[in-house]
């Protein structure tokens, strides 16, 4: 590698630290996401979970309904 060594490793040391950082920034994202989705369905009504084929503005409206009534 001759004197381009250090420069070199550098950039392999900077390179897998970003690569880890976003790893563990898209990990702990996945996990916030998935705790607001079982926030989110727990405020669904029961009997609105087990429905399938809803359009997706019927759910928007069941969850509009929960908001207006929780305030």
């Amino acid at each position: 590698m001759g004197g381009y060594a250090v420069f070199i490793w550098a950039a392999l040391l900077i390179t897998a630290a970003v690569m880890i950082g976003l790893l563990v920034i898209s990990l702990k994202e996945q996990k916030a996401g998935e705790r607001k989705l079982r926030q989110l369905e727990a405020r669904l009504p029961r009997n609105s979970r087990a429905v399938r084929g809803r359009k997706a503005s019927d759910s928007d409206q069941i969850l509009n309904q929960n908001e207006e009534t929780q305030e």
